[in-house]
């Protein structure tokens, strides 16, 4: 019986997990809409992973299946992002075919272990084998085949944005099973009522780098959410995150409306005795003549039918970056 190409070329490739041991620096989307066609756009352009959310928002877990299913039609792994204390939907979402998990509100090792161990089956995990849909078994060796590899392939990172994890980072960091850490300011300033309005506090920079430091010293890669800004993946990149997240893809989509949108009234804009644009005020529009009736043109002292733009949010402020939102 002769392998189908796609199957060996999928043995052949190399993993999530052993792309991140290799220090690849690879990029990824994240996505809260709940649309797997937007999952299919993205991966289309050649991300390396998905990261899709589940911790916040209202995805019910069919959703967050179709979404792992868009992003594996074109072999790209998924990470779907839940609360710790969620964990035991975490081996649905493997059997669904999600490579791993980012687990937010990690506090301390022993909570980490516990979601790794519901990740692993035996001996070193508690996960169960379930026959409904085999994903990862398919043309793979069977199933115990299947269960050597997934333990291999399971790809888990942290979030720390709690004091408590800042504290025992050390102790988190040497958990057998763990993948990475996410330095989470957002959370981290807002449960030590240090958030503002820009910037990073003094305090939770400086938390931030005693993450950044201890996972660099144990080898362990960084994962950073970043932001559509000029020179944000530069600044990322700089500071040794070794995976870049954009995100999220409501954010993306908002801003790139908000560009076409803002583009476009520029161009409409009475620009006086101008020669291009719209013409002055109480003039009409030249139409070209294409031999067919043109509709009535509005002439430009008409009401315009588009609404007034919204006051745009204040720059963010010069040194700070996308760090500060995650």
């Amino acid at each position: 019986m002769r392998t189908p190409i796609k199957i060996l070329l999928a043995l052949c490739a190399k993993t999530l997990a052993e792309r991140l041991r290799a220090g690849e620096r690879l990029l990824g989307s994240f996505h809260a809409l709940g649309d797997p066609a937007v999952v299919e756009i993205a991966v289309a352009q050649g991300f390396d992973l998905v990261v899709v959310e589940y911790e916040h928002g209202l995805l019910d877990l069919e959703t967050v299946e179709r979404m792992i299913l868009a992003a594996r039609a074109r072999d790209v792994p998924t990470l779907v992002r839940l609360n710790a204390a969620d964990v035991n939907l975490l081996p649905r979402f493997l059997d669904a075919g999600a490579t791993g998990a980012v687990l937010a509100h990690v506090t301390g090792p022993a909570d980490l272990a516990a979601a790794i161990r519901t990740a692993h089956y035996p001996p070193g995990g508690e996960r169960g084998i379930g026959y409904g849909r085999w994903i990862h078994a398919v043309g793979r060796g069977g199933a115990m085949e299947h269960v050597r590899r997934a333990n291999d392939e399971v790809v888990l990172f942290a979030i720390i944005e709690h004091p408590a994890a800042v504290a025992t980072i050390s102790e988190i960091l040497a958990v057998p099973g763990l993948s990475g850490v996410l330095p989470g300011a957002g959370d981290l300033a807002l449960v030590q009522g240090l958030r503002q309005p820009s910037g990073l506090h003094p305090v939770i920079a400086e938390q931030l780098g005693r993450v950044r430091a201890a996972a660099a010293a144990a080898g362990r890669p960084v994962m950073e959410l970043v932001f559509d800004e000029p020179g944000g993946v530069a600044v990322a990149a700089g500071r040794g995150s070794q995976v870049l997240v954009f995100g999220v893809d409501a954010l993306l989509v908002m801003n790139t409306y908000r560009r076409i949108a803002t583009a476009a009234r520029a161009e409409l804009a009475p620009s006086g005795a101008a020669t291009g644009g719209v013409a002055a005020a109480g003039t009409r529009t030249p139409v070209e003549n294409t031999g067919v009736t043109p509709a009535q043109p509005k002439t430009v002292d008409e009401p315009s039918r588009i609404p007034p733009r919204r006051a745009a949010a204040p720059p963010r402020q010069e040194g700070t970056t996308s760090e500060e939102e995650t």
